[in-house]
């Protein structure tokens, strides 16, 4: 499998772009378009497409129209389930992160260079952030869920903490930047806790908070 690939650019008309691309699996691949919201990556569109190597988001069937080849049978239900949403954001958050610290310049080219966590205290001006014990408390009961196999741990989340949500999605983020939860993986479609995480828990329960 080839490593999850990021291009960042700019076209003719001046238009900027980011695409991620994913191999679904040894035939198939997949193509997503970021777009920026509120300083939060976010997926646009998904493009499935047989692995061969072309463009981030295009593949000869632009050029050979019916004549294009591709796997047995083509696109199945099978190829479908194995695009996996929560994998794709934390690789685009993982590559994001690792452009913003050694490639600036390419974000500010884009203008995606304003980080989520800037944009959040924009809006909660004035607020008390909150502490590692409270994104741990919030994470581990996240994981719980997703353990139960939960179709919508998110939702759950949000509910046991009644905060919307969106609120429940972007402290979970904020979880993962402070190192409490893991980016989610092809084995760990929806991450873990971490070692930091767990002693924050600990430290909770010695002070009985």
């Amino acid at each position: 499998m080839r490593k999850p690939i990021l291009n960042i650019g700019i076209n003719k008309e001046g238009t900027k772009s980011l695409w991620l691309r994913m191999q679904v699996d040894k035939e198939w691949t997949a193509a997503y378009r970021v777009l920026i919201e509120d300083g939060w990556p976010v997926i646009g569109e998904v493009r499935i497409f047989p692995t061969e190597p072309s463009g981030v988001e295009e593949w000869s069937a632009g050029k050979l129209g019916l004549r294009a080849k591709a796997p047995a049978g083509g696109i199945t239900a099978s190829v479908i389930r194995g695009v996996r949403l929560g994998v794709v954001r934390g690789e685009v958050s993982r590559i994001l992160e690792y452009v913003r610290a050694h490639h600036p310049s390419l974000l500010e080219a884009t203008e995606v260079s304003l980080r989520p966590k800037e944009v959040r205290e924009k809006k909660a001006a004035g607020r008390p952030p909150l502490s590692d014990i409270q994104y741990a408390r919030l994470a581990a009961y996240y994981v719980g869920r997703c353990e139960r196999d939960s179709h919508s741990p998110i939702v759950d989340t949000a509910q046991h903490f009644k905060i919307p949500t969106e609120k429940a999605r972007a402290q979970l983020h904020q979880a993962r930047v402070r190192g409490l939860l893991t980016h989610p993986t092809q084995g760990v479609a929806r991450g873990v806790l971490t070692e930091k995480a767990k002693e924050a828990l600990k430290s909770r329960s010695r002070k009985g908070v």
